[in-house]
């Protein structure tokens, strides 16, 4: 009666098993799996290539379903992107940093998304703009060149210089779990 018992439990423990290698594996192929480093679904002759942003006119747009994953991408595999032109919307903020002199403020367009405490969390860039700030937490569209700076402490960050910044009033999903 007990090997039965444990004859089932190691069929299922296996079942299970095998059923998550396969999830895992689902997506990849031989140039790196579903997120080939360049974010933009390079396209290697094969049409069901796997590609989170849309390519129009070379822009790298971040589309919203997808939003967290393709800004983690650009995160990870900032080489690939740097320089490029991404176009996103997201919630407009800035903030002051430092004292003084030292005193700098700093632009973000964001979403807000799963973090370590729960849905604490953010995904965005910092943004530099030239032209009229919006009101806080205005839903914008941007676009701009990706690239990256170091601080004074010798801190890399990237960052999306604009060419273009508009108000939207039809707001997209302020929270992203993708």
């Amino acid at each position: 009666m007990r090997r039965k018992k444990y004859g089932k439990r190691l069929r299922a423990f296996l079942l299970i098993l095998s059923l998550l290698l396969i999830l895992c594996s689902c997506g990849s192929n031989a140039s790196g799996g579903a997120g080939t480093g360049n974010g933009a679904g390079a396209d290697n002759g094969n049409e069901a290539s796997f590609s989170l942003s849309s390519k129009q006119n070379g822009v790298i747009e971040i589309p919203e379903d997808f939003f967290l994953t393709q800004v983690n991408d650009i995160y990870t595999n900032a080489e690939d992107y740097l320089g490029r032109p991404i176009k996103y919307q997201g919630i407009f903020e800035a903030s002051t940093y430092g004292e003084g002199e030292n005193q700098q403020q700093i632009l973000y367009v964001f979403r807000n998304s799963p973090g370590c405490c729960g849905n604490d969390g953010t995904a965005g860039f910092e943004v530099l703009w030239d032209g009229e700030i919006p009101e806080e937490h205005a839903w914008v569209e941007v676009e701009g060149v990706l690239q990256a700076y170091e601080d004074a402490d010798g801190n890399k960050f990237l960052q999306v210089k604009l060419d273009s910044l508009n108000v939207l009033k039809e707001r997209g999903k302020e929270f992203v779990s993708q």
